[in-house]
């Protein structure tokens, strides 16, 4: 899987067949290089924002009537050998990542940003990338309506952090972090229960607090990114 991505990645920076695209997918990317400033801000910045919607996603996974739908349930993971599911895990949460931020921050949204701005296209983006999400085929989509703020949330945090770097580069490790944070722990700890069985507990408070906290400390984070960016 590894060298599947790295082909995909090259491919995407403008490599390979047809030429007559290639600075069109290099472009499309935005892949560059960051300054170790930028790199220290976008980090500061995605990372309160990674911290807030990691535990945005466990309070909507608590508060959805299905919180196993779209994980694989431990103990069918428990058959396997633990280095084997640790490593599908690692490549879900990269796989994630890596196509999700070139594929709605990096293609889509950076000629959305050229012709209309960058307010707007983070805005298209991310309504894009909540409906990408919609479970088609599920029993119901409660656990996909209860997970809508997540799916936002991360749109906007990731999309903006692309426009202020210039670069999709630290939204893809962070993307990559948000999910592998995630996979690991319903993996070692269990899928939680829904509020609507066992009533909101205080791992429910304290990840609002957590959720509220770094978020408050991610938005004057951004907005120094952004002023970065303008100068």
């Amino acid at each position: 899987m590894a060298a599947y991505l790295w082909l995909f990645w090259q491919y995407l920076k403008g490599r390979g067949w047809p030429q007559s695209t290639s600075q069109a997918r290099r472009e499309s990317l935005r892949a560059a290089p960051l300054s170790p400033k930028t790199w220290r801000r976008a980090l500061l910045a995605g990372g309160a924002a990674t911290v807030s919607l990691r535990a945005l996603h466990d309070m909507c996974r608590r508060l959805s009537t299905r919180p196993e739908a779209d994980l694989i349930s431990p103990d069918k993971l428990n058959v396997y050998p633990p280095w084997t599911v640790l490593c599908l895990l690692l490549v879900m949460a990269a796989v994630a990542g890596i196509i999700e931020e070139a594929a709605f921050r990096g293609y889509m949204q950076a000629p959305l940003e050229q012709k209309y701005g960058w307010r707007p296209a983070i805005a298209t983006v991310a309504a894009v990338f909540a409906l990408a999400h919609f479970p088609f085929g599920a029993p119901d989509t409660i656990p996909w309506l209860v997970f809508l703020p997540a799916y936002l949330g991360a749109a906007v945090a990731f999309g903006a952090l692309a426009s202020f770097t210039g670069s999709i580069v630290p939204g893809i490790v962070l993307h990559t972090v948000l999910d592998t944070l995630g996979l690991l722990q319903y993996w070692l700890l269990g899928i939680p229960r829904s509020v609507w069985e066992v009533g909101a507990d205080k791992g429910l408070w304290i990840r609002l607090l957590v959720a509220l906290g770094a978020g408050a400390v991610a938005i004057p984070a951004y907005r120094r990114l952004s002023r970065e960016r303008a100068s």
